[in-house]
């Protein structure tokens, strides 16, 4: 799981996915990749994780990540990338 961007793999690994499934260990471990990289990323992120005692030191498995509620989304900046345009609902 090494060569490429996450980005780049994760694209390749949806794309394989879609026609057999991932095992609940490949789900596993893509979950824990990416909460690893928004932690690092997403400081806004990073800070709700840690009120939550959760790092990734500290997450077993894609169920111990801490989901962020949707009504977050309205009010916090949650994206770690640059805003190359903005769409508002």
């Amino acid at each position: 799981m090494n060569s490429g961007t996450l980005f780049e793999r994760l694209a390749a690994a949806f794309s394989d996915g879609v026609a057999r499934g991932w095992s609940e260990a490949e789900f596993d471990g893509w979950a824990s990749e990416v909460f690893r990289r928004q932690f690092e990323l997403n400081a806004v992120y990073r800070r709700f994780c840690e009120a939550r005692g959760r790092g990734p030191d500290d997450v077993a498995g894609w169920t111990d990540i801490p989901a962020v509620p949707t009504s977050a989304f309205k009010h916090l900046d949650l994206s770690p990338g640059r805003h190359e345009a903005v769409f508002e609902t």
